[in-house]
C-alpha cells in the first residue's frame, strides 16, 4: 500500500477519500463485521458443545475465531474513525490524514491479527499432519501440541512486524490507520512480507490438498483391510475432520491470497494506476475481513455435515456387525453340525 507524506492530501485522493464509493467500501465492511459477530457466537457455541473435532483441531479453531473478533473489532473501531474523520474534514486536505503516530496500535493490532490468521492455517495443516498416525506422539499430547501452535501464532507475528516495520517513519501521513507507516525501507520488506505469504499460503494448500486425497485413499482401502469397528470410526472420524481443515484452510487462503495479491501488484505498477483509483480499490481489499466471515460459516456448517456423517457411519458400522455376527453364528451352528457328524460316524 503506498503511503502519502506530507499532511495535505493531493486532490486526486480527497476526492478518492471522500468519494460514495468509498463510504460504500466502509458500509460494506461494516456490514460484513456485524454480520460476522453474530456467527460466531454461533460457531463458539457449536465448536463448545458439539464434540466432533479432535482435542487440538478444535481448539486451534477456537483460537482462529477468537483471532477473528479482535481482527473485525479492529477493523471496525478504524472504519469507523476514518468515516468520522472524512465527514469531518471534507473540505480540509490538510487535516483529512492521520499520522501514523496516532495509528500505532491499531496498525499493531490490525497486522497482527491479519498475519494470525495466516499461522494458523499453518498450524492446522500440521496438526492433520501429525494425525495421520494415531499411535504417534503427538496424538498422545495434543494439549502440548496445541499450546506450542498459539504460542507460534503470537510470536512470529510480532517479530514480523517488529522486523518490517521498526525503522519506520512514524511523522508520515496515511488515509486510514489500516495504512502501513511510511518508509522506502519498511515499504521493501512490507512487499516482500506479503509476496512470500501469497508463496507459503499457495503451498500450504497445495500440500493441504495432497493431505487431503491421501487420507480419503486411506479411508477407502481400510473398508476392505480393516474390520475392526473402532479403527474404522476413528479413521473416519480423522478423514472428516481433515476434509473440514482442508476447506477453511482453502477459504482463508482464498481471502487472504487475492487480497495480498492486489496490494503486490499495485506495487509493480502503480506509476500506471492513478491514486484515486488505487485507494478505492485497496479499500475493498480487506482479506482478513472476509476470511474472518467465513470462518463462522463453515465450522458451523462442517459440523452439523460430521455430525451427520458420524450417525450414518454408526449405522453402517452396527449394521455390518449384525451380519458379520449372523454370518459367524451360522459358521459356528454348521462347523458344529459337521463335527458331531464326525463324531458320530467315529462311534459307528
Amino acid at each position: 500500500m503506498e503511503n502519502l507524506n506530507p499532511a495535505c492530501a493531493s486532490e486526486d485522493v480527497k476526492n478518492a477519500l471522500t468519494s460514495p464509493i468509498m463510504m460504500l467500501s466502509h458500509g460494506f465492511i461494516l456490514m460484513i463485521i456485524v454480520v460476522s459477530f453474530i456467527t460466531t457466537a454461533l460457531a463458539v457455541q457449536t465448536l463448545w458443545y458439539k464434540n466432533v473435532f479432535p482435542f487440538c483441531t478444535k481448539n486451534l479453531l477456537l483460537s482462529a475465531i477468537v483471532n477473528g473478533i479482535f481482527h473485525q473489532s479492529t477493523v471496525a473501531e478504524i472504519r469507523l474513525k476514518t468515516v468520522y474523520h472524512l465527514i469531518r474534514y471534507s473540505n480540509a486536505p490538510c487535516s483529512i490524514l492521520f499520522q501514523s503516530s496516532d495509528c500505532f496500535y491499531d496498525n499493531f493490532l490490525y497486522y497482527q491479527t491479519a498475519l494470525f490468521s495466516s499461522f494458523y492455517c499453518v498450524s492446522l495443516f500440521l496438526d492433520r499432519l501429525f494425525s495421520l498416525n494415531p499411535r504417534s506422539f503427538y496424538n498422545s499430547h495434543q494439549t502440548l501440541g496445541f499450546i506450542v501452535f498459539l504460542i507460534l501464532q503470537i510470536i512470529c507475528p510480532i517479530a514480523i512486524q517488529f522486523w518490517t516495520f521498526h525503522d519506520s517513519d512514524y511523522t508520515s501521513y496515511v488515509p486510514m490507520c489500516n495504512y502501513p507507516p511510511a518508509s522506502s525501507v519498511s515499504g521493501t520488506k512490507f512487499y516482500f512480507i506479503n509476496d512470500s505469504r501469497i508463496i507459503i499460503m499457495g503451498t500450504i494448500f497445495m500440500c493441504s490438498l495432497f493431505l487431503y486425497i491421501h487420507n480419503k485413499s486411506r479411508e477407502k482401502r481400510m473398508i476392505f483391510n480393516v474390520y475392526n469397528t473402532d479403527s474404522r470410526y476413528k479413521s473416519y472420524e480423522n478423514f472428516l475432520a481433515t476434509r473440514a481443515v482442508c476447506i477453511i484452510i482453502f477459504s482463508q487462503i482464498t481471502c487472504l491470497g487475492i487480497t495480498s495479491f492486489v496490494p503486490s501488484i499495485f506495487n509493480q505498477f502503480r506509476q500506471s494506476i492513478s491514486p484515486d483509483w488505487f485507494h478505492l480499490i485497496l479499500a475493498f481489499m480487506a482479506g482478513a475481513t472476509y476470511s474472518n466471515f467465513f470462518l463462522p460459516l463453515i465450522v458451523i456448517y462442517e459440523t452439523q455435515l460430521i455430525i451427520a456423517h458420524r450417525h450414518k457411519l454408526i449405522k453402517k458400522l452396527k449394521s455390518q456387525k449384525e451380519e458379520f455376527s449372523d454370518h459367524f453364528a451360522s459358521l459356528d451352528f454348521v462347523w458344529e453340525r459337521e463335527a458331531n457328524k464326525k463324531k458320530t460316524q467315529l462311534v459307528q
